[in-house]
């Protein structure tokens, strides 16, 4: 049996504990034997506002995934030059594991914009894609809008499981000296602080 690997990628700015529950939880459902965290290097949607340094948010997913033995940290995006795509992140991590399957995790939200990301057709070849259906999801509406990319054994839809914590409101809350506790690791807590990250104060 192909062992699949679950691949999280996000801006991590900050991690905080909506993206650990949710690779936990999909790990689960799945059966994936890793779930790799994928810290965007140069997001190409995201090129609007200042992202926090590469290493910064390498050593905050490192310190927040280090005791969970399915987490692993993956760097082919902050390794690349340039904006950072799907379908490159993909290629990449498929050269890193040729012989394993690889279940990209999303939210439906992403899925029904999947036409506009690059190279689509590239993306739907070489993962699964692992979605999670976030409210007004309609699988019939994804269907028509993907048409021939909807391949229905490479779209797993995962039970809804909504954790309502947001970068940007972690962000704003340490700028504005309000806690953050239970949001995020306290390991990942004390390295903003020591760092004075997002204006901590």
């Amino acid at each position: 049996m192909v062992q699949s690997i679950g691949v999280l990628g996000g801006t991590f700015d900050p991690i905080h504990l909506g993206h650990l529950i949710l690779g936990e939880y999909v790990g689960e459902y799945l059966n994936l034997s890793q779930v790799l965290f994928v810290p965007a290097g140069t997001p190409g949607h995201k090129r609007d506002r200042n992202v926090t340094s590469a290493e910064h948010r390498r050593a905050m997913t490192e310190l927040a995934i280090a005791d969970n033995p399915r987490f692993h940290l993956c760097t082919v995006d902050l390794e690349r030059q340039g904006a950072t795509y799907t379908v490159d992140t993909l290629k990449s991590i498929k050269r890193i594991y040729p012989d394993r399957e690889l279940s990209f995790i999303i939210g439906s939200d992403n899925l029904l914009d999947l036409l506009n990301w690059r190279q689509p057709e590239q993306v739907i070849s070489l993962c699964n894609l692992a979605v999670m259906p976030r409210p007004g999801f309609s699988i019939s509406e994804a269907k028509q809008r993907l048409g021939s990319l909807y391949i229905e054994e490479r779209i797993k839809i995962v039970p809804a499981f909504t954790i309502d914590i947001s970068s940007t409101d972690i962000r704003n809350r340490i700028s504005q000296g309000i806690s953050v506790r239970y949001l995020i690791p306290e390991s990942v807590s004390s390295y903003i602080e020591e760092h004075g990250l997002y204006g901590y104060r």
